[in-house]
C-alpha cells in the first residue's frame, strides 16, 4: 500500500523512540495498531458490501436478460408459426390456380 521497506520503518522506529521517549512508545504503538485494525475492518465491510450490492444489481441485470431472451423466443416463434402459415397458404393458392387453369385449358 505504502511502498515502506525496513530501512523506512528502521528511521521512523528511532525517531518515534527519540520523540515519544521509551515509556510512551509501546503505547502509542498499541494505539497505532488499534486504528489500523480498525481501518482494515472499515475497508473490509466497505469492499464486502459494495460486492454484495454488485451482485445484487448483476443477478437483478442477468434476471432482465433471460426475460428479454424469453420474450424474444416467443416473439421468433410465433412470427415462424405466421412464416409457415403464409408459405402453406402461397403454395395450396397457386397449386389451386395451376390447377384450376389446367382444367379449363382441357375443356
Amino acid at each position: 500500500m505504502f511502498d515502506i521497506g525496513f530501512p523506512e520503518l528502521l528511521l521512523l522506529s528511532i525517531v518515534a523512540l527519540i520523540v515519544l521517549g521509551p515509556q510512551r512508545l509501546p503505547e502509542a504503538m498499541r494505539t497505532l495498531g488499534h486504528w489500523y485494525n480498525q481501518i482494515r475492518f472499515a475497508a473490509s465491510r466497505l469492499r464486502s458490501e459494495l460486492d454484495s450490492e454488485l451482485n445484487q444489481q448483476v443477478g437483478a441485470t442477468i434476471r432482465s436478460g433471460h426475460k428479454t431472451v424469453e420474450a424474444l423466443d416467443s416473439i421468433r416463434a410465433e412470427t415462424q408459426e405466421v412464416i409457415d402459415q403464409t408459405a402453406n397458404a402461397l403454395q395450396s393458392g397457386s397449386r389451386g390456380s395451376k390447377e384450376g387453369s389446367g382444367t379449363s385449358e382441357l375443356h
